[in-house]
C-alpha cells in the first residue's frame, strides 16, 4: 500500500528534507512512468521492475529460455482467459513446482505474455531512468528478435482445479448471502450518480479472506463479488460504477509494533520486512487473479502492489490491484474474482491485519503496474474518495485464518479454513 493519505507536494517536501534536493520525482520517458514514490525514495542502487512485452504468447519453457539470455530477468507475466498473474522462479520455488501447482489450481498451463526484468537507476543524476532505460530498450530489441522465431502458445481450456473449486464454493456462499440481504439492502438510483461515487458502490458487497500456510509458504487470497442485478428498479453494487481512470486495490495490511522507524525504507531492524507473518515484494513467488466468468486476456489490468516506499515501518501490505475494474466479466449482472498471493513466510507466528478496498488513480501510459497506480493525481467525482472497509485494524483479527463479510456487516472469523 502506498501512502495514499500524503499529497504529492507533501511527499516531495518530506523526501527533500530526508534525501536532500536534486531527486527526480515523477520522471517519465518513452511511454513508461515511474511512481513519485519509487523515483524519489529509492536509492541509487535499488533496481526497478520493468516488463518486456512479447509479440505473442509463448509457453513457460520458451519464456524461461528467453529469460536465461536476458539481463536482469526475474520472472514472467501470464495472461489468458480469466487468469492473470506472475511467476518469479527461485531456488526455493523452482519451475517444476510452479507448473505442478498451476495445473492443480487452474487445470491448464500459463500463457506467457511478458518477461519481467530489473534495471538499475542512474546514481549520477538520481534519475530512475538514466542508463537503466537505455539498457531496457536494448533488452526489448533483443527479445523481439528471438520471439519472432518462437511459435505462439495457446493455453488449453481449464479443466478445473483447486482455485476454480474455491471460486465456485465462494460464489455459492456469496449468492446465498445476497439473496438473504436484498430485501433490507440500501439501493442505488442509477449508474454513475454522485451517490454511487460517495458510497463506494463500485466496491464488492461480499468479501472472503484466506490466510493459510501451505508447505511452509504463506498464501493470502481474497474472493470479492458484486451483485449488480437491479432490485426494485434500482441498481446494486457493480464494478462498472468505478469512475473512469481509476482502479482499486484489495489492500491487506499486516502489523508488527516491534519494528522501529517511521517510513520505509528507513526502518529497523534492517530485515524489517521479514518480521510479519507473510513477506511482500522480494518474498512473493507467484500471484494470480481468477475472473471465473472469463474475459479477454489481460483486460482487467491486475498487478501486484510491490512498491512500498513510504509505507509505515510497522505495517506490511500484501496486496493485488485491479487496474480496469469496469472490465471485470459478469454473468447475469453478477461479477466476482479471486486474488491469490503465494509468498515466503515471515518470522512472526501471527500478525494482526486489516483489509480495505481502496480506489487508486491510473497514471499508467502503458501496462498497469504498481509504479504508476495511486499517485494521487486523479480527480474523483465530488472530490471525496470513499474506501470500502472490510476488516478494521481495531478488531485485532489476525493471520493465519479465514474471514468473510457482507458489507456493512462485521467480519466473521471462520472456525476453520477447510
Amino acid at each position: 500500500m502506498k501512502s495514499r493519505g500524503l499529497s504529492a507536494i507533501g511527499v516531495a517536501t518530506a523526501l527533500t528534507l530526508t534525501l536532500g534536493s536534486g531527486s527526480a520525482i515523477g520522471v517519465e520517458s518513452n511511454g513508461d512512468t515511474r511512481s513519485l514514490y519509487s523515483a524519489a525514495v529509492a536509492d541509487e542502487s535499488e533496481p526497478v521492475r520493468e516488463y518486456v512485452e512479447l509479440a505473442h504468447p509463448v509457453s513457460l519453457a520458451d519464456a524461461l529460455a528467453l529469460g536465461a539470455n536476458t539481463a536482469g530477468f526475474i520472472g514472467v507475466r501470464f495472461e489468458q482467459s480469466g487468469i492473470e498473474g506472475e511467476f518469479f522462479p527461485a531456488v526455493d520455488y523452482p519451475t517444476p513446482q510452479f507448473e505442478s501447482e498451476f495445473l492443480a489450481e487452474y487445470g491448464t498451463e500459463p500463457a506467457i505474455v511478458a518477461l519481467i526484468v530489473e534495471t538499475a537507476a542512474d546514481p549520477a543524476s538520481f534519475d530512475a531512468w538514466g542508463s537503466g532505460e537505455e539498457n531496457l530498450e536494448s533488452i526489448r530489441s533483443s527479445v523481439a528478435v528471438e520471439v519472432a522465431s518462437i511459435p505462439e502458445f495457446v493455453a488449453p481450456p481449464s479443466s478445473g482445479g483447486t482455485i476454480v473449486e474455491e471460486f465456485n464454493a465462494a460464489r455459492g456462499r456469496a449468492q446465498a448471502e445476497s439473496a438473504q440481504a436484498r430485501s433490507s439492502s440500501s439501493a442505488l438510483d442509477g449508474f454513475g450518480t454522485q451517490a454511487a461515487y460517495e458510497e463506494a458502490y463500485w466496491a464488492p458487497g461480499y468479501t472472503e479472506i484466506y490466510a493459510m500456510e501451505v508447505s511452509g509458504t504463506a498464501r493470502v487470497a481474497t474472493y470479492n463479488s458484486w451483485d449488480g442485478a437491479e432490485f426494485q428498479g434500482k441498481a446494486a453494487r457493480n464494478p462498472k460504477l468505478m469512475p473512469p481512470n481509476f482502479g482499486f486495490e484489495v489492500d491487506i495490511t499486516l502489523y508488527n509494533t516491534t519494528n522501529t522507524g517511521s517510513y520505509r525504507p528507513f526502518c529497523l531492524p534492517l530485515d524489517y520486512d521479514t518480521k510479519f507473518w507473510a513477506q511482500n515484494e522480494k518474498g512473493v513467488m507467484t500471484w494470480s487473479v481468477y475472473n471465473g466468468t472469463g474475459g479477454s486476456p489481460g483486460n482487467i489490468g491486475a498487478y501486484l502492489d510491490h512498491v512500498d516506499d513510504l509505507d509505515a515501518c510497522r505495517s506490511q501490505s500484501v496486496t493485488v490491484g485491479i487496474g480496469y475494474p469496469r472490465n471485470i466479466a459478469h454473468e447475469n449482472e453478477w461479477s466476482d474474482l479471486i486474488t491469490s498471493i503465494k509468498t515466503r513466510r515471515g518470522t512472526a507466528a501471527i500478525s494482526d491485519f486489516s483489509a480495505v478496498l481502496q480506489p487508486v488513480d491510473d497514471n499508467c501510459p502503458g501496462r498497469i503496474s504498481s509504479y504508476c497506480m495511486g499517485l494521487l493525481t486523479g480527480v474523483w467525482p465530488g472530490g471525496i474518495r470513499r474506501e470500502s472497509p472490510v476488516v478494521n485494524k481495531d478488531r485485532s483479527y489476525w493471520f493465519p485464518g479465514c474471514y468473510s463479510t457482507a458489507y456493512p456487516d462485521r467480519p466473521q472469523r471462520w472456525s476453520s479454513c477447510a
